[in-house]
């Protein structure tokens, strides 16, 4: 299985985010819209694991983010991605205490990267010919 960790928003914030996204969706039917139950806000990818590894990797993460404090993001765009598909997310604003959560588990997980973190939340796919 893949595993990855996520921000998965409040339910009411989900549900506005789709009531929102109506006219888009009305006029752009050939995307594959994104439910709000499936909507996400991904921290990084661990990869593909067992799920024998899923029970330590969830201790870890709890141990990892026990005082990181309550935050909220906002979200500031509607863009795109374009490779083999087109992606349509809603983008955040940066966030210190999120950047700094990540930071830390990837710290105690051992993982180096450099990649920049960037808040965005999938909401649409289109599949390019």
């Amino acid at each position: 299985m893949r595993l990855f960790l996520a921000i998965k928003p409040p339910e009411e914030v989900r549900q506005s985010i789709y009531k929102q996204l109506e006219p888009l969706r009305k006029e752009h039917r050939d995307f594959r819209w994104t439910q709000p139950e499936n909507y996400h806000i991904t921290l990084f990818f661990f990869g593909k694991a067992d799920e024998d590894k899923v029970e330590p990797l969830s201790k870890m993460i709890e141990r990892g983010i026990y005082d990181i404090p309550s935050f909220q993001l906002y979200s500031g765009k509607i863009d795109r991605f374009v490779k083999s598909s087109i992606d349509l997310y809603t983008g955040f604003q940066r966030n210190k205490t999120i950047e700094t959560m990540i930071e830390k588990l990837k710290e105690s997980f051992g993982i180096v990267d450099d990649l920049d973190f960037f808040p965005h939340m999938t909401i649409a796919r289109y599949r390019l010919p």
